[in-house]
This record gives C-alpha cells, sequence and structure tokens, in this order.
C-alpha cells in the first residue's frame, strides 16, 4: 500500500475516527484504524469498539492498492506537527509489516496488522428506513441531551428513544429524575420499530452529521445505521423494553408561569453556588406577580430572588434540583419560556416552548410563606 493524503483532511478525519478506536482496550486490533484503497482516488478508514463502527471515505492520491490496520492514536501523534496543506505519505515496508509515515522533513515507521483481521459490525436487513437532513435527526436528538443519564443508571435508560407519535418520528429521554420529549414532522415509514440509542452514539451522530443534507437513517432490532456523505456510523442498540415517558409527562397544565429565560438562567446561576452539592435543591415559589425562588431550608446559607412574570397560576411552593432547571432552559432557545407547574400534590416543572416539552421530578421542601417575602420584583 501506498497512499499521498492531504494533511488538512487526513488530521481531522483521524481525530473522529480516534474516538472510537479504543487505546485502553486488551485487543490490540480495536486500538487500530484500517486503511482500505477503493479506487485511485478515494480511501475508506474505519475504528470500532465493537459497540460502534465508522467507516469515512476520502480523496487520496493511491499509488500502490492495500488493505492495513495502524494504531490510531499512534498515527494521530505521527502526524500531528504535519503543517497545513502538506502532504502525508503513508507506505508499507513489506519486509517488516510496517508502514512508514512521511511529511515535510519527519518520518516514521508504525507497526501494522493486516485489514481483514479488522472485526466490523455488519449492518443487514433494515426493517425501516428514513430520509432526511442532519439538522432534522440532530435537532431530535440534542433537545433530549439533557435527560441522558450517567454511566451507571439503569441500561434502557442510557440512550435517546426514537418512537413514533401520531405516526411522526419523536424522540425521548429520561434519567428518572427529568425527562424529555421532541415531536417532529417527519413521517415514520411502515415496519418502524422503537429504538434505544445509546447516550455516546446520539453525541457523535450529532457532532459527524449535523451539516448533512442528505441522511439515510436505518434499522433494525439490534443496530442502527447513520449515512450521509462521506461518513457512516453503525451503532448496536441498546437492548431493553423502552419505558413509556408520554405516562409522566402531565396533560392538565392549568397553571402557566411565563418567564424571561435568561434571566431565570442568571438567577439559578447565582444561587445554586450557595446550595448542597448532591441535591441542588432551590424552592420556587409562585405569586401573584412573580417567580419568587430561594434556597432549601436544609441549607445553612440564605439567598433569594424574585423574577417578574406572568402568573396564571395558584400559590404554590415547589422544591426542584436547580442545575436540572439550569438544563431545562438550555433545551430552548426562545426568549421567554413557558412554565407550566401542575397542581401542588404532583409537583411537576415542565417547560414547552415549540412543541418540545421537558420535566423535572420534584423534591419535598417545606412551603414558603408568601406573606413573609420581602424583596419586590426586579
Amino acid at each position: 500500500m501506498h497512499i499521498i493524503v492531504d494533511a488538512n483532511i487526513l488530521k481531522p478525519t483521524l481525530q473522529k475516527l480516534c474516538t472510537i478506536a479504543n487505546r485502553s482496550s486488551s485487543v490490540p486490533i480495536l486500538n487500530c484504524v484500517s486503511i482500505r484503497t477503493l479506487s485511485q482516488d478515494r480511501v475508506q478508514l474505519t475504528a470500532t469498539d465493537q459497540d460502534a463502527e465508522l467507516i469515512v471515505t476520502i480523496p487520496a492520491e493511491v499509488i500502490e492498492s492495500g488493505y492495513w490496520a495502524i494504531e490510531a492514536h499512534r498515527l494521530a501523534n505521527a502526524i500531528a506537527s504535519a503543517a497545513d496543506g502538506s502532504q502525508i505519505k503513508l507506505k508499507l515496508v513489506k519486509d517488516n509489516h510496517r508502514i512508514e509515515v512521511r511529511h515535510g522533513r519527519s518520518g516514521f515507521k508504525l507497526p501494522c496488522l493486516l485489514g481483514d483481521d479488522m472485526p466490523h459490525l455488519n449492518f443487514t436487513g433494515a426493517e425501516w428506513r428514513i430520509d432526511l437532513a442532519g439538522v432534522e435527526l440532530t435537532s431530535l436528538l440534542d433537545v433530549c441531551s439533557f435527560a441522558e443519564p450517567a454511566k451507571g443508571h439503569r441500561l434502557y435508560l442510557q440512550g435517546v428513544q426514537l418512537r413514533t407519535l401520531d405516526g411522526k418520528l419523536c424522540s425521548y429521554a429520561s434519567d428518572g429524575h427529568r425527562a424529555a420529549r421532541s415531536p417532529s414532522d417527519i413521517e415514520v415509514p411502515d415496519g418502524f420499530c422503537d429504538v434505544i440509542v445509546p447516550t455516546g452514539n446520539c453525541h457523535r451522530i450529532m457532532s459527524l452529521f449535523k451539516d448533512s443534507t442528505d441522511l439515510s437513517l436505518m434499522a433494525h432490532k439490534r443496530m442502527i445505521f447513520v449515512g450521509g456523505g462521506d461518513y457512516q456510523l453503525i451503532s448496536k442498540l441498546i437492548d431493553a423494553e423502552p419505558i413509556d415517558i408520554e405516562r409522566i409527562i402531565p396533560k392538565q397544565r392549568e397553571h402557566v408561569v411565563r418567564v424571561d429565560r435568561k434571566r431565570l438562567i442568571a438567577t439559578i446561576d447565582s444561587l445554586i453556588g450557595l446550595t448542597d452539592k448532591e441535591t441542588r435543591t432551590l424552592r420556587f415559589v409562585v405569586m401573584e406577580d412573580g417567580l419568587y425562588i430561594c434556597l432549601s431550608e436544609k441549607t445553612d446559607a440564605e439567598g433569594e430572588s424574585v423574577l417578574e412574570a406572568k402568573c396564571q397560576a395558584a400559590a404554590m411552593t415547589v422544591g426542584i434540583n436547580g442545575s436540572y432547571v439550569k438544563d431545562v432552559c438550555a433545551a430552548f432557545d426562545t426568549a421567554e419560556l413557558d412554565i407550566h407547574f401542575d397542581n401542588q400534590s404532583a409537583n411537576l416543572f415542565v417547560a414547552n416552548g415549540n412543541q418540545k416539552t421537558t420535566c423535572v421530578m420534584p423534591i419535598r421542601v417545606q412551603d414558603v410563606d408568601i406573606n413573609k417575602i420581602g424583596l419586590g420584583a426586579d
């Protein structure tokens, strides 16, 4: 194998592949990126961790064809100093199974393995296919990303659900304390089955395909395929029964408070630094002409603020994790945010804008006597 690739193409491509190639894996081939020549001017690079596989096709001058695998992070280090616009040469040294890497006046020889030894996720037999723009899919995943759980949560919560809602594609996510739903106008084809895409691969999809104009989304019960332009991503799905998030999103929304989104974020920022780091509990008190926010009674510090708000709600006190409320605010880009408080016995905090809905489960707190609130609204 002997190829020449532009540094401006190979360097960013390799960075993306290195996010999948696992340098800590005990299986050496999983540390590698495979390089396969496709034609006289195209090569294909592939990395896998056996849960996800990224395939990228890039332009290159192919002098001699071949199919080899090189340790991804070593190759990335070798070409890191290549000047923008320079030519990177990769040539197989046949006598000792090494790849010679040269750019400018720098040269390296890296050990390589046979490309045929590289494992692959074979995606075949798609049960359904949706053609859409990259921005449509990434927006579905992005609005739910704040509700994705950290590692250690229950398996079926570790990702974003793609489901059907009124015949259209809809995304859901929850970590058990907060949840999000984002509907779309994308028609769901016959044979569609609900899937749960792992958290890490949701972020990869958003990063890789946000600018794609023509995107193909295909899946069966075990894998999902996303392809657009020169990038293809295959991911295993989470093998678990999706929970019904619809049932925890309140249907009755009688109590509505409209506030300035940025002012709400700034107010919460000033208060949560004083709260307990484990719960970040704040008390939200609905008043006739504003939203009063103060620290939990269990916090040794004191802090309070009143935001101007348009209230169509009964007086009530709701305890909520302040960091979760910030995440909710970040999921929207509207100037004002409608906050729907359910009745006090249910105590659900719901934000709804542009048909995107999020909710946060409450924390039990002591009620605030609104007659003793002395601050005027900002």
